[in-house]
């Protein structure tokens, strides 16, 4: 993914983030063989994270705790 504040909060550890093209194209041309087993580790901790504590059942609960409901 390309820099965000939401990613370094959030999701850092679980993304590849890329500045430049040409972090890209080495990514990009890593992984074009192949997942490694530590990138789908990663995948899978990402994903197993976000459904933790990033669904829409989460964020409906927070607005609703936010106004009362």
């Amino acid at each position: 993914t390309t820099p965000a504040q939401s990613v370094d909060k959030y999701f850092q550890e679980y993304c590849y983030v890329v500045d430049s093209y040409d972090e890209a194209f080495e990514l990009f041309a890593r992984l074009k063989s192949g997942p490694s087993n530590y990138d789908l580790e990663r995948a899978r901790a990402g994903a197993d994270y976000v459904q933790q504590n990033h669904t829409w059942k989460h964020r409906l609960n927070d607005i609703a705790r936010i106004i009362g409901v």
